[in-house]
């Protein structure tokens, strides 16, 4: 059997792939063949040392706005299309899953074209343009959020499929990595791209900040030489302060479990794999969406988990540096509203995510090889 792997744009996408391929990789055995067909993606290398056979195509992204980009970005499309119809010509996959994003949308059109089954996944609350797209062609469509599914009728709510392992950190693997003397801790994401605005607010923030908490920042591998080298001009007036500010420029899965273990609390952008990783993990969130996103789908992530309690909300218009210390001084101030926003947090997550998709998955290749299965 084989079964391909397809989205891209981000590592938002990846993730939530490699949760599928280990649920479906520890009940099939090793007798499947894994693909992916998408643009290059950060993380994406992380698709390859798990053993999924990675293709990289290019893929168009319609632009929302006039750009320069427009017209390369209208020529990659058809490019895009006519690659992974070559592409899944040569692998004939017997199912294909679309994990959102840009990238997925010419290998959807290319498995529709040879009638192999499609199941997708939509993370956000709000389908972006791509998953409206393919989920013209797709046999299942599966969703992160309840809110969701009026888009998408007969669709089946999964939640977000997320590493399992983030419950797995180690409090003391954390403590000895990053020296940290057990006092209050703050785990700022970024994302896979990191966040400039959310990066610059930090280290403003910083001098301020550290007196009361350590800080854990991951802030992506393209700004990480810029934070550090301004981290260092800001922190020469107060070098006592500096090592309770560890700046990481990418956290890997270990790493990311082991500081989720030893973090009071998280600070991130309102990705659906960000926001459901955090739920696994149970931590209260200060939530900042990116107001760039598509659709605004961010903002609308974190309305649910605000509505819930699990997390509370700082716009971007709110993105000031005094404003942002004052709440975050305030949320590590109040230790049972934190536990609060944990538990909550816990009961938003779905940790059979992964499980459910590669199910359906599953109940699609059976299909496959039934007689006369079309």
């Amino acid at each position: 059997m084989r079964i391909l792997f397809t989205g891209g744009g981000t590592g938002g996408h990846i993730y939530p792939i490699l949760a599928v391929f280990r649920s479906l990789k520890h009940r099939l055995g090793n007798d499947t063949e894994y693909y992916f067909i998408g643009p290059k993606t950060a993380g994406i290398e992380t698709l390859t040392q798990e053993g999924i056979r990675v293709i990289t195509i290019v893929a168009g992204k319609i632009p929302r706005y006039i750009t320069p980009r427009l017209f390369i970005e209208f020529v990659k499309i058809p490019f895009g299309i006519a690659w992974a119809i070559i592409a899944l010509w040569r692998i004939m996959p017997d199912v294909v899953f679309g994990k959102g994003g840009f990238g997925m949308v010419p290998v959807v059109l290319a498995a529709r074209l040879f009638t192999i089954p499609i199941v997708i996944h939509e993370s956000d609350s709000v389908p972006g343009l791509s998953t409206k797209i393919a989920a013209r062609f797709a046999n299942t469509i599966t969703t992160s959020f309840q809110e969701t599914a009026a888009w998408f009728p007969g669709s089946r709510v999964t939640g977000n499929p997320v590493r399992t392992t983030m419950r797995q950190g180690s409090r003391s693997r954390a403590q000895a990595r990053w020296h940290i003397a057990l006092g209050e801790v703050l785990l700022v994401l970024g994302g896979s791209q990191g966040a400039w605005q959310l990066n610059d607010t930090i280290l403003k923030t910083a001098p301020g900040l550290l007196s009361k908490t350590e800080i854990i920042l991951q802030c992506g591998t393209k700004t990480h030489g810029a934070v550090r080298e301004r981290f260092e001009r800001i922190m020469r007036d107060i070098p006592n302060l500096a090592p309770l500010l560890h700046i990481e420029a990418f956290l890997d899965e270990q790493e990311l479990a082991d500081a989720y273990a030893i973090a009071s609390l998280v600070v991130s952008r309102a990705g659906s794999s960000t926001l459901f990783e955090n739920a696994l993990a149970a931590k209260p969130m200060l939530l900042i969406p990116l107001a760039s996103a598509a659709a605004n789908h961010q903002e609308a992530n974190a309305d649910v988990f605000v509505r819930s309690g699990a997390a509370e909300l700082l716009s971007r218009e709110n993105l000031a540096p005094h404003l942002f210390s004052e709440k975050i001084i305030s949320l590590l101030a109040n230790k049972q509203k934190r536990d609060a926003m944990a538990g909550i947090a816990k009961t938003l997550a779905r940790p059979d995510a992964a499980d459910a998709v590669a199910t359906i998955i599953i109940e699609h290749l059976a299909k496959h090889d039934e007689p006369n299965a079309s």
